[in-house]
């Protein structure tokens, strides 16, 4: 909750994080661990956390870290102050107020899980702020948030990269005649404050005079997967290499016996949103393996421990690593291909994120 008030001023969450790894730090030694080789690893919103913990003016904690499917670049990861978050949660618990001080006492003596269902089901998302300053309150995040280099990233080693189907599950398995009921284009509208005739452009552009239907799912995937992971991805790793990270970039492609996909029976496509996930961790599911599964998790876990290790996800080819993974580059961006195949391309889904570059630019002409 971020209520711009001394008591509350955001970010908790993040502190907590931030004195979890002073507490590592402390620590790691007597663990058998070396205080100076630290890996900080977030997917999705925690992906947007490590950023932030890059971002912030506290001190450095960690040496290098792992960002998947997550950047803080995402409009939702960044939010305002919002005095009614706990009005609304306590109503929602039976306790109506319109005092915070009131509704905040009565929050902090209910169980958390009450509270935290009942922010479920009021679909209220929490944000990230810039803090107010306060004499004698720690800030975590300043108005620094959106500085265009990273002190601290010089010279560390970043492991960045995306799904490369990102949003297949929410609309890859939408049935037929329910594509007359959405409209992504226009949720995006909304949320971003554009108009009319900006709305026509990206729609035109991922699906031409196209009404919305089974026939243009997989463009509409295309639209959802940028948005929200794709475009945001591809400024957190330009704002990287211009603060002197190395940065290895990826997109993981597999669709196998692990993903999200195969519980739904959808065949198609690629890898969703947490699909990699699956293939690091045992996610204790009921599974139907197939064929190349075991490959994967070994390539994978190869990959992780090995920039855990070594800052170099490929430091000696092998059976398993095939092929050198080189680093990123600002005016090359290699990327690394993670399937069975495993290949070395260029800036992934670079046409579409050359649109949303001459997008922004004309959005930020018209404001």
């Amino acid at each position: 909750m971020c209520l711009d008030t001394p008591e509350v001023p955001g970010n908790q969450g993040l502190k907590d994080q931030l004195l979890a790894l002073k507490w590592i730090k402390e620590h790691i030694d007597d663990f058998g661990g070396d205080s100076n080789e630290i890996t900080v690893y977030g997917e999705s919103a925690g992906a947007a956390c490590v950023e932030m913990h890059l971002v912030s003016e506290n001190e450095s904690i960690f040496n290098r870290a792992i960002l998947s499917s997550g950047s803080m670049f995402r409009k939702a990861a960044i939010g305002g102050a919002n005095e009614k978050v706990p009005l609304v949660i306590a109503k929602e618990l039976s306790f109506e107020t319109n005092n915070v001080s009131e509704a905040l006492s009565f929050l902090k003596t209910t169980d958390a899980r009450f509270v935290v269902n009942a922010a479920y089901r009021l679909k209220l998302e929490y944000h990230a702020c810039v803090e107010k300053e306060f004499n004698g309150v720690e800030r975590f995040l300043s108005d620094a948030v959106r500085r265009e280099t990273l002190a601290k990233a010089k010279n560390m080693s970043l492991l960045i990269g995306v799904n490369n189907d990102e949003c297949l599950l929410p609309l890859g398995n939408v049935p037929s005649d329910n594509f007359d009921n959405i409209d992504p284009f226009k949720t995006f509208l909304v949320d971003e404050k554009i108009s009319h005739d900006l709305y026509n452009i990206i729609r035109r552009f991922y699906i031409g005079d196209e009404r919305i239907n089974e026939d243009v799912k997989w463009n509409l995937i295309d639209f959802c997967s940028d948005v929200n992971f794709n475009y945001p991805a591809q400024k957190s790793i330009e704002r990287l290499l211009k603060s002197g990270a190395h940065v290895y970039e990826y997109v993981f492609s597999y669709n196998g016996g692990r993903s999200y996909a195969a519980k739904l029976n959808i065949s198609e496509g690629g890898a969703s949103h947490t699909d990699d996930l699956r293939y690091i961790f045992d996610m204790k599911e009921d599974i139907i393996p197939k064929e190349d599964d075991e490959l994967i998790v070994n390539r994978i876990t190869m990959i992780w421990a090995n920039f855990v290790k070594y800052g170099n996800p490929t430091p000696e080819v092998s059976e398993l690593l095939p092929i050198t993974w080189p680093e990123a580059a600002t005016g090359s961006l290699n990327v690394m291909n993670i399937n069975t195949d495993m290949f070395v391309g260029s800036r992934p889904f670079y046409n579409r994120m050359a649109f949303w570059d001459l997008f922004y630019e004309l959005k930020k002409l018209r404001s």
